[in-house]
Order: C-alpha cells, then structure tokens, then sequence
C-alpha cells in the first residue's frame, strides 16, 4: 500500500516534485506544431483567448499527490479484481504511450508498473483552481455527452478546452468566490513569485479501464452507464470529431497521481519550427523582456525580418496584428503593476510580478465556465472560438515599442 498524508496535505511543498520528474511529466503534455493547432479550438474550449495565440503546454510545477489509505485500499481491490478478469490492453496514442513508459522507467520505485492484464492506463484530466482541493479530498465526478463518469483524455489538448486559467497569486486570507482558491495557493504557492502566472491545472491518473464499452456515440439518456462495465471508450467518428475520450463509472477504478501546474504559451512559428527567444530591455522595468521571433528570420542589428514574420515582444494581448499572422505586444502599466493592452479593446491584463494584489479585479470576468470536464459534443471547426471582432486600424497605430526595439542576444531561460 502507498497510503500517504491525508490529501488535505497532499498538494504541499513536501510533495513537490524535482526538475527531473518534472521534464518526464512535460512529455505527456508534448505536442508537435500540427497538434498544437487544435489548442483552444472546439465549443468546450474554455477561454476567451482567441484561436492561435498559443501552441503549446508548459508544466511548470507538479506535485505528487497521496491518496488517503481508504482510497488507496479500495483501488488496489478494485485493480485486483479486474486483474484476475484478465482483459486485453488498450492501445494509445503513441507519444502518450512513450511518454507514460518513459515516466514509469524515470520514476521507478516511486511509480508502480502499470497492471496490463487489468488494462491500467495513466491517463490526463482537466480541472480548475476552486475545485483542486476538494479532488484531492474526496474524488472525480463529472458529467458530460457519455453519461455521468469522470472523463479523462490521451492528449492535452483535449483537456486543456476544460481547464480555466488561475491568473494570478491570490493567497493569504480571502472568503467568497475566491477563498477556495485562496487556500489552495497558501498549499502551493509559499511565495507569492512562485505562482506561474496564467496557470492550468491537469491531474495525472492511474485508471483501470478493464475492457471498455466502446461506441462513437452519445448514451441516449446522458446519464447511464454502459451495462456490464464500468468504462467506456468514445472514439472519435461519430459524435466525438477529433480526440477520444475515456469515461470511467466507478470511482473505486481512479487514483491520482500528481497535480500538474502548467501554462500556455508560444513554442513555434507559423513555418512549424520552434521559435527563436531572446530578451530586450524596456525602461521602467526591472528585468528584461522576453523577445520571440520567426526561426528563419534574421536579425538587422536593430529588428527582424525574413520567415514567416513573427516578432514580438512578451506577453502579446489578443488584438490580432494584419501582418505576421499573430498578436500584438501588451504595453506595461506601471501604476496597475500589470501589462495591459495596447489598444484598450480586448481587456488582456496580465501581473508584471505576481504578488501584487489588485483586489478590485476580483469581481472581472475571468472566462470562467461553470462545467469541470464536459465532453465536446461535435467540435466542429465552427469559428465560435477565438473569432472576437476587433477594430485592426493600421497596424502601427496599436504596435508596441517593444516590437520594434533592438534586442539583446541573451538567451531567455
């Protein structure tokens, strides 16, 4: 048995993982340009961000998460009972699969093997801040398109539509809408500075599987579970249009692993290739500002030119530039201690330096979607995300400065 602290302690620093443990986990959440297409697309995608400001998931912190004895005691029934029934494996996505055989390898005694014959997978699941806590506390449940089971996805882009962004520090004591998240930052976050910024929360999860219902659609009812199995496998094809999903009816067959931290952020230029970084100092600001720029482009001494064009200055807010197929750079307002946009118009606002308390945006509309894991019914390339309409003007009336100022050749960390 690996029973541990009681969950109420199971998201603090002791539990934190190492950078080692950390780049394992990075690799489930890998995904190449082509994938990282599909970020932020599909009705359940939940955020206002619009389509193609970011491609890819960066984990920047994990903790290892130990279940109470209780529910540790009745997975392994459960898993034991399921073994003795010997069901056949189920394949998945392969660089989910090498990425769970590399995690596995790396983390050996401190991760159980998988248990093949009871079709035990680890497998990713999207959730919010608020919520985390009360996970941890007591289990999954959620309700979607296949009925009421706990829904988990082999690819971060699927469960990152059900994520809702945690954008800033908000520790220390706090009541209402934000006290749940409150407390879970006094267990995550000892600093205020550690806290990402824009983060996402996924949980890894140990599922026994057995063997599957597998269909391409939706349970008639939306609430029944499929007769003589606990599990379901909806494959893409039918109501489902690009992802499979794993939907699990008992939660005796789930166990978390770790709770990941993780952000959204830009890896490749529009040629497909990773993009170059670099730093540039902008006045009033105590450290420099990361620069991204086209992988074939070249620098003129005072600009980029060349490749697909991208060049900007970090972060960008969500006004669309006409060249550059991208985002324009957000300007830094000292006096609200945030960056802000250039235009006034899309409502970006983003900390400079976490900690800084700015209480009267509590109240803001932070995109926030009621479900936990909804399943996406028909996500069809529908043009609902991410197509808000702004007022373009010339593009240099809203170009920050930072766009066009002359870097320096520091590799960004």
């Amino acid at each position: 048995s690996r029973a541990g602290p009681s969950s109420a302690g199971a998201a603090d620093q002791e539990y934190l993982v190492g950078e080692e443990t950390l780049r394992r986990l990075q690799r489930l959440f890998d995904m190449d340009h082509h994938d990282g297409k599909q970020l932020g697309v599909g009705r359940d995608a939940n955020s206002k961000v619009p389509r193609g400001y970011y491609d890819s998931l960066k984990v920047q912190r994990a903790w290892r998460v130990r279940p109470p004895a209780q529910t540790v005691a009745q997975y392994e029934a459960f898993r034991a009972e399921q073994r003795r029934q010997r069901h056949a494996p189920t394949p998945l996505r392969p660089e989910h699969a090498n990425g769970v055989k590399k995690l596995l390898r790396g983390e050996e005694g401190q991760l159980e093997p998988l248990c093949e014959e009871a079709n035990e997978l680890l497998l990713l699941h999207g959730t919010k801040a608020e919520i985390v806590s009360s996970i941890l506390a007591k289990s999954l449940a959620s309700k979607g398109l296949f009925g009421a089971g706990t829904y988990f996805a082999e690819h971060p882009a699927k469960i990152d539509q059900y994520t809702v962004v945690d954008r800033e520090y908000r520790g220390g004591r706090r009541e209402g809408k934000y006290g749940a998240v409150c407390a879970l930052h006094n267990q995550l976050y000892p600093l205020p500075e550690l806290h990402p910024g824009n983060a996402h929360y996924a949980l890894v999860c140990r599922v026994v599987l057995g063997t599957p219902k597998v269909t391409k659609h939706r349970t008639p009812d939306g609430t029944t579970a499929p007769s003589r199995t606990h599990s379901l496998l909806a494959k893409t094809g039918g109501d489902i249009k690009r992802f499979r999903e794993f939907v699990v009816f008992d939660k005796r067959a789930i166990q978390i692993e770790y709770l990941v931290c993780y952000t959204r952020t830009k890896r490749f230029c529009h040629c497909g290739d990773i993009v170059r970084v670099r730093t540039v100092d902008e006045e009033g600001l105590a450290t420099p500002r990361p620069f991204i720029a086209c992988a074939n482009a070249h620098h003129n001494g005072c600009g980029w030119s060349g490749g697909c064009g991208l060049s900007c200055a970090l972060p960008r807010c969500y006004c669309p530039k006409k060249r550059g197929h991208d985002f324009f750079s957000a300007k830094a307002d000292l006096a609200k201690g945030a960056w802000v946009c250039t235009k006034r118009r899309c409502g970006f606002r983003e900390l400079i330096e976490q900690g800084v308390d700015l209480r009267e945006s509590e109240d803001d509309d932070d995109g926030e979607y009621e479900s936990d894991f909804i399943d996406d019914e028909g996500v069809e390339d529908d043009g609902e995300e991410g197509e808000e309409s702004y007022d373009e003007g010339e593009e240099s009336e809203g170009e920050s400065e930072a766009d066009n100022t002359c870097e320096s050749d520091e590799e960004s960390d």
